[in-house]
């Protein structure tokens, strides 16, 4: 399963492993937005009078898009490397598995996204 001799195998690795990074990063970002106006309320003195923080910016949508095009390049690929390797490839189906998985989150996030930033219906 950690045979690196495959360059795509360490590619693939290196690619679930950041997808699932962003899959926490962006739901940790995006529920940290919100409450950085209420920290900045708690730092102000009771006897300063200074103008409202700013609303929260919204989310972007580049990483989740860019984790899940990754994903389901990878899942692609893990396929089809599934079917030229002769032993079976028993590591590809995993590895196709773990990035469909991502590819799905990855598509949560988005519509998540979509949602919290108003952009969608």
């Amino acid at each position: 399963m950690l045979d690196f001799d495959d360059p795509w195998w360490l590619i693939a690795v290196i690619v679930l492993i950041g997808c699932w990074v962003v899959g926490v990063l962006v739901p940790v970002r995006m529920a940290a937005a919100p409450l950085q106006p209420l920290r900045q309320y708690a730092d102000l003195a009771e006897d300063v009078v200074e103008e409202p923080p700013p609303p929260a910016a919204k989310p972007g949508l580049g990483l989740p898009v860019l984790a899940f095009l990754a994903s389901l390049v990878m899942s692609a690929i893990s396929l089809r490397k599934r079917i030229q390797e002769p032993e079976g490839g028993n590591r590809w189906v995993w590895m196709a598995a773990a990035q469909g998985a991502g590819c799905f989150w990855a598509f949560i996030l988005i519509v998540w996204v979509l949602k919290v930033s108003g952009s969608g219906g």
